[in-house]
């Protein structure tokens, strides 16, 4: 089982998005959802952006890891 922590898209480049993890950056190259914009919070599984969060999801996750 593994367990996918929310990101912060921070920059999107025509190749690829930047998602933020604390003070990580990471390049993602390929995304299944089509309405992303930076800001956004997604989950990152395999290289490929497969969901989009609300920020309220995304601290509520960060509440039960702590």
């Amino acid at each position: 089982m593994c367990l996918n922590v929310p990101g912060q898209i921070k920059e999107i480049n025509k190749k690829s998005f930047v998602v933020q993890y604390n003070q990580q950056e990471v390049k993602v190259p390929n995304s299944i959802i089509k309405d992303i914009k930076e800001g956004d919070w997604v989950i990152v599984q395999n290289k490929c952006i497969t969901q989009k969060l609300t920020k309220k999801q995304a601290d509520e996750f960060f509440k039960l890891i702590k």
